[in-house]
């Protein structure tokens, strides 16, 4: 199933993926690895555009993540609920570092847009972390 869905996005499901667990994993894993890759798949099955580019997959993604951090999520297989061990707390902390990221990047897409390279590239590394080129 995932592999289908990437495939047909042309490997962009693994790119977003890859850079949420990587998020995740900078902000202190407010979610499993596979919660959050799940996430991915979800976006993707329901609410990913065709034909974007994978920079605008991400916006939306991180767009659509405090949501999908408050709501239930489900393998796709068994549909067992990845976020049952969650508490309402943790549910709330997680969205708001969701959003946090969210602003950044809408932040670093106006800058970016305004021709400042530079700090546009400071807030995408705030978000996806230092790699980012």
């Amino acid at each position: 199933m995932y592999e289908a869905v990437d495939e047909n996005n042309n490997g962009k499901l693994q790119q977003v993926a890859v850079t949420a667990k990587k998020w995740n994993e900078k902000n202190g894993k407010p979610v499993s690895s596979f919660h959050m890759v799940n996430m991915a798949y979800k976006y993707f099955k329901q609410d990913a555009p065709s034909n974007a580019s994978t920079t605008e997959h991400m916006h939306r993604f991180f767009r659509q993540l405090p949501d999908y951090m408050q709501s239930e999520t489900r393998e796709p297989v068994y549909q067992e609920r990845l976020d049952k061990g969650m508490s309402s707390k943790e549910r709330r902390q997680a969205a708001g570092k969701a959003y946090n990221a969210q602003e950044k990047l809408r932040e670093a897409k106006r800058l970016q847009e305004q021709g400042k390279t530079e700090k546009a590239k400071e807030k995408y590394r705030e978000v996806y972390g230092d790699n980012f080129k």
